[in-house]
């Protein structure tokens, strides 16, 4: 990855017109700890329902990942409802292989979320459009395969 291109030189973060996807902190571990110890996030997830001091781990190990550069880099976001800046969401973002430009994402919600992110598109009316392209914020620009 080009020098000039390193996500870790400042704390990324993402944003929509209700949600605010920010880097993690040490203030974050009730809401993170009250989403991981529920049986019915960590049943979709490779873990049981974790205790505190899993969960503390967890969050020290989403507080230090702030490289994308080598294959199995990640970054971890606190995903923020900005109506009431209350944590319910986890999203991660993996680098799988470097040299092909392809990563995992992964998240996890609190089931209140879920539902209602689950009611608000099916009310919308309108096509459902990504709220920010990835692949710029961590690679810079991207070029379509077609040319256009």
């Amino acid at each position: 990855m080009p020098p000039n291109h390193r996500p870790q030189d400042s704390a990324v973060s993402l944003e929509s017109a209700r949600l605010l996807l920010r880097p993690f902190k040490y203030d974050d571990f009730e809401s993170l700890f009250a989403m991981h110890s529920r049986s019915e996030v960590a049943r979709y997830l490779y873990w049981e329902p974790r205790s505190a001091d899993e969960v503390r781990e967890a969050l020290a190990r989403k507080i230090g990942r702030s490289r994308f550069e080598r294959d199995g880099d990640g970054l971890g976001f606190a995903v923020v409802l900005k109506s009431s800046s209350e944590l319910i969401g986890d999203c991660s973002l993996f680098l799988a292989s470097a040299e092909h430009r392809q990563g995992e994402i992964g998240f996890s919600a609190v089931p209140a979320a879920r539902a209602t992110s689950r009611t608000r598109s099916t009310r919308s009316r309108s096509p459902r459009r990504p709220c920010v392209n990835l692949g710029s914020i961590i690679h810079g620009p991207v070029s379509s395969a077609r040319g256009s």
